[in-house]
């Protein structure tokens, strides 16, 4: 058995992942930066150095939705779904988009599964600071309005639909209590089933909520200035 040579090799397969990390990176970048045909080379470039870069898989997966191809992407996900199948919500959140039916339903389900437990580790470090928990809650919010979304439509003739709706509508707003889109989901479903008194009280919350909602401009300007003051 040849120590060196084996080592050699592991050295070799260690740089082509961090290699393959730089390019996945630099095709964040360019998504980013609304060039999705750059992002889609940086992403080809990374799974060509490294076939299982889930960042890459899934950087190019989004680059091709931007493009409207859907069916493109649709197998990268799914391929990012076989290699980290318990880490990463955002490749099942995807596939909830790009799927139908009970199959949506249980993509997004995943994804939640993944958002709830890496924020009841960020609730035991207490190193972590508060506003990254608040915003990971505001995130599962939205996620669990994504699944009632699915409720809503797809799944609306199912058995059991309207409870499921409104069990998700729930927990999102145990999450999140200012989530707009939840308190008028939640008033329109009232709505349905004539219970008008609660409907009225959930758009009221929603009208405060929406008023009382930063706008997103000041904060901006906010960390400019907190910025500006730290030089």
């Amino acid at each position: 058995w040849d120590f060196r040579a084996n080592t050699n090799h592991m050295a070799s397969r260690k740089s082509s992942k961090a290699r393959a990390m730089a390019h996945a990176s630099a095709a964040e970048d360019c998504l980013g930066n609304g060039d999705p045909a750059s992002a889609i080379t940086e992403a080809d470039q990374a799974l060509a150095m490294d076939a299982r870069c889930v960042p890459a898989l899934e950087v190019k997966a989004m680059a091709l939705l931007e493009m409207d191809k859907a069916d493109e992407a649709h197998p990268l996900l799914l391929q990012a779904v076989q290699i980290e199948p318990d880490d990463g919500p955002a490749k099942f959140m995807y596939l909830g988009q790009l799927s139908t039916g009970q199959e949506a339903a249980k993509y997004v389900r995943r994804g939640i599964h993944i958002m709830e437990r890496a924020l009841k580790a960020m609730k035991k470090d207490r190193r972590c600071p508060p506003d990254e928990r608040l915003a990971a809650s505001k995130e599962i919010s939205a996620a669990y309005c994504a699944l009632a979304e699915v409720y809503l439509t797809e799944l609306c003739e199912e058995d059991g639909a309207q409870e499921q709706c409104v069990a998700a509508m729930e927990a999102a707003l145990k999450c999140d209590p200012s989530n707009v889109q939840a308190l008028q989901t939640m008033a329109s479903i009232h709505i349905s089933m004539d219970k008008h008194d609660e409907a009225r009280d959930f758009l009221r919350r929603s009208m405060t909520a929406w008023f009382t909602q930063p706008d997103e401009e000041e904060e901006e300007e906010g960390e400019d200035g907190e910025g500006e003051g730290e030089g």
